[in-house]
Formats: C-alpha cells, structure tokens, sequence
C-alpha cells in the first residue's frame, strides 16, 4: 500500500511533500496544464536553437543585416521562451512534484511504498496516476502499482 508517511530511513527530507496515488491523480488536471506549456516551449526552443545553429554555420549570413536582426530575434524570443520554461519547472518543484529532466513528459511523486521512499510516476496523456519507481530510475522502468494502493 502506498501511504504519504515519513519514512525513518532518512531517505526523504522531513519537510519532502510525500503523495498517495489518490491525491496525485487529483492534482492532474492542473499538471496537465503545466507540463503541455512547458512542452510545448521546450519544442519551441529547441526549434530556435536549430535555427540559430544552422544560420551562424553559413558564414555569408553572420554580416548580413537582415540575418543579424532575424538571429537577434531569435535569440530575444529564445531567451524569453528559456525563462518561461523555467517558471513552469519552478512551478511543479513548488507543488512537490519532480518533472523528468530532460523533459520528457514525465512527473514524478515523492511517495512511500512497502516502507520504501519511491517515486509514483506519471506521463502525459494517462488519465490517472497508477505507476512508481525506485528514486533515480528513469520512468522506462516504471512499474504498475499494487490495485488496492491506486485509490488509497
């Protein structure tokens, strides 16, 4: 069963916010809402990275102005897109939740499982939280959570 209780073996800060699969599910649809934007600006700055990688390996455009300001450009909305993205990190690390980094549409939950501190974990576009993890493990190796714990 998972409970969101303290665990004596030191592996979780004391003040470490601790989830049931009850309550993560329910924090969902806020989640959702947070992981799509910071998805969606991690695609966007990844878009203009390319560009701006492919534009400074051709050497006639770095003096061109009309390529200068477009580049500068570029780097304007990208540095605005990288503080976003940050803000929307920020964001889920307040709410005690531990996003997958790089982001890959994952969320992780500090929780408590047979005694152990773990991970209950959750990807964009499952309707409920019903996975965990071991801490540290990447969420390829999840694993479904006992049935009587998905409610507790």
């Amino acid at each position: 069963m998972v409970r969101a209780l303290p665990s004596n073996d030191g592996s979780l800060p004391p003040q470490a916010v601790l989830f049931t699969p009850a309550r993560a599910t329910e924090m969902l649809p806020l989640l959702k809402t947070i992981m799509r934007d910071a998805m969606h600006l991690n695609q966007s700055i990844q878009r203009q990275r390319n560009q701006i990688e492919g534009i400074d390996r051709l050497a006639e455009t770095i003096d061109h102005p009309s390529y200068r300001d477009e580049v500068n450009d570029i780097r304007g909305t990208l540095v605005a897109d990288e503080a976003r993205l940050d803000q929307c990190i920020m964001e889920l690390t307040r709410l005690g939740v531990e996003p997958h980094l790089p982001l890959n549409g994952s969320i992780d939950f500090p929780a408590i499982l047979h005694r152990q501190a773990v991970r209950l974990c959750w990807t964009l576009g499952e309707e409920s939280v019903e996975y965990w993890h071991d801490i540290g493990q990447d969420a390829s190796v999840r694993r479904p959570l006992p049935t009587q714990s998905i409610h507790a």
